[in-house]
């Protein structure tokens, strides 16, 4: 069966799983008794759009080992719904108050399949996790990052499609 190719148009409806592969850094995640505390590294993104990758497009290319890439990684799988319930994240001062007029920004994921890139190898799974409006400050992403490593922690064991073979 060929795989399913989605545009960048085609949006992520709420019950979507997407896959977040995870490097073998320690501080990407640490043993917590008998499951793995997530840490927001795990999230981390010099654009501050987290790749993922859809499950329903690549379970028809190898599933979470396609997210995975290489042995040592690990892959965390979360719910489009679960992402875009996070509260909106507002702007805060240097004091820890609410800029004025408020700003907040939402957390979404969208699309972004990779085709013909010249450096990247073509994902027709690749998705982004985004802040919207789009160009938040860093800090908000900073927020962002804890909310999903927070997500993934509280899922326990079960946030692993693939748990890391040096945490087993």
């Amino acid at each position: 069966m060929a795989p399913e190719l989605l545009d960048q148009s085609t949006p992520l409806a709420n019950d979507e799983v997407i896959f977040r592969r995870v490097l073998p850094r320690r501080n990407h995640y640490s043993r917590d008794g008998n499951s793995l505390r997530v840490s927001s590294q795990a999230f981390s993104d010099e654009g501050m759009k987290p790749s993922v990758d859809r499950e329903r497009v690549v379970k028809d290319l190898g599933g979470p080992t396609y997210t995975q890439q290489s042995p040592e990684n690990g892959v965390l799988q979360l719910l489009v719904q679960d992402v875009r319930s996070i509260p909106k994240l507002k702007v805060m001062n240097e004091r820890g108050k609410p800029v004025k007029p408020e700003r907040e920004h939402a957390a979404d994921v969208l699309p972004a399949p990779i085709k013909g890139d010249p450096v990247l190898p073509d994902n027709p799974a690749h998705c982004e996790i985004t802040l919207m409006p789009q160009l938040a400050p860093e800090s908000v992403f900073r927020r962002l990052q804890e909310k999903l490593a927070r997500m993934a922690t509280k899922k326990g064991n079960a946030a692993w499609a693939i748990v890391p073979p040096d945490a087993v």
